[in-house]
């Protein structure tokens, strides 16, 4: 640095400020026609480049405003992807690992019981009890149908083991035979009903058909393992409560129904066991008792 620039330097402040001789004035407006650097000492001493500074500071404000913003885009679009894709994941978690596993219990269950109607020889046995809420006294009942080749008949029985009536018919008629005992005597009754022809008595299992293609009603079923009659069994649960819900008794390896439970919370409480023996029926088992006719 020159010398002369210490000096014009130090008289800056005062010649801003007008607080110099007419001698001095002269002698710092010379120098500062050929010194660049006293001059921009002196503009910015003037404040003659604070526009100019302003406006890089505006200019990097706006630039820092645009990162900022780009930067929370990116940030949303990150979390919103991380988002999209743990949807995705659930949703496939779900399918595969809760779902598909419901999905199969049902669908082979329902094939099982698809396949039984095609039967053309089964004995198909079902025990029943209930307790009612008010007086919580116990009734049981059991009914037994036989099938073989086209003619079935039906035995219900109450609780004393007694035979309260037996419906006899053919599938190629609407015609079915009701006989009812009463005291060691019987009405017959002819009517057109073609309830129990073939495998419409595995309309027991109608859950299992309502809920097949039911999407939202298998991933909402919760299934448990358990054992009956020394079987393992699939344990479907329609209703999660503790007091109001009933229960559907999976066989493993037969894959057919076995019980069903229900229980509501005032006490009522009905159960129903469920047993298959196909190629069981004789033609003694379908045989209408003629003397009943008499």
């Amino acid at each position: 640095m020159k010398k002369e620039c210490e000096i014009v330097r130090d008289l800056l402040p005062n010649y801003v400020e007008n607080l110099v001789g007419t001698q001095t004035k002269d002698f710092i407006k010379d120098h500062l026609k050929t010194c660049s650097e006293c001059t921009k000492i002196l503009k910015n001493m003037e404040g003659k480049d604070d526009i100019n500074y302003d406006n890089d500071i505006k200019e990097e404000e706006v630039e820092i405003r645009q990162i900022k913003k780009f930067r929370k885009k990116q940030f949303i679009l990150t979390l919103s992807s991380i988002g999209f894709i743990i949807i995705i994941l659930s949703i496939v978690f779900l399918y595969i690992f809760i779902y598909l596993p419901k999905k199969s219990i049902i669908t082979e269950t329902y094939s099982k019981i698809q396949e039984i109607t095609n039967f053309n020889n089964y004995k198909f046995t079902t025990y029943q009890y209930y307790i009612t809420a008010d007086t919580q006294k116990k009734y049981e009942f059991t009914d037994t149908f036989y099938y073989k080749n086209g003619k079935y008949k039906t035995e219900s029985t109450s609780e004393n083991s007694d035979i309260i009536k037996t419906t006899y018919g053919e599938t190629t008629s609407d015609n079915s035979t009701f006989i009812y005992h009463d005291n060691n005597t019987n009405s017959i009754t002819t009517t057109s009903n073609l309830y129990s022809t073939k495998g419409k008595v595995l309309g027991v299992f109608s859950d299992i058909y309502y809920i097949s293609n039911d999407f939202s009603r298998i991933l909402g079923l919760n299934i448990r393992n358990d054992t009956y009659n020394n079987a393992e069994c699939y344990v479907l649960k329609f209703n999660n409560s503790s007091t109001n819900y009933r229960e559907l008794w999976i066989n493993k390896e037969t894959k057919l129904p076995v019980r069903e439970l229900q229980q509501n919370s005032n006490g009522y409480y009905f159960e129903r066991t469920f047993k298959l023996e196909p190629n069981s029926v004789t033609d003694t088992d379908i045989l209408l008792n003629k003397w009943y006719l008499l």
